[in-house]
């Protein structure tokens, strides 16, 4: 992404205020990223989980781990 690395009057998006943005909505839950993950693995399964994510990235957007 090509973004400028200092705020300025006439570009106002740097990376920086982009994640600032990107937080401030999914702390306010005006961002849903739950429909990211797509498979949950137990830590057990933390081989399968990486080697997944590598080799069949077109269905797997993501993946996390079940701790509990």
């Amino acid at each position: 992404m090509n973004t400028p690395p200092e705020d300025t009057p006439w570009s106002h998006w740097t990376r920086a205020n982009m994640i600032s943005l990107f937080f401030q909505y999914l702390k306010a839950g005006r961002m849903r990223v739950s429909d990211l993950n797509t498979h949950v693995f137990a830590p057990s399964e933390c081989q399968n989980a990486y080697q997944k994510l590598l080799n069949d990235r077109s269905s797997t957007m993501g993946c996390h781990f079940q701790w509990l």
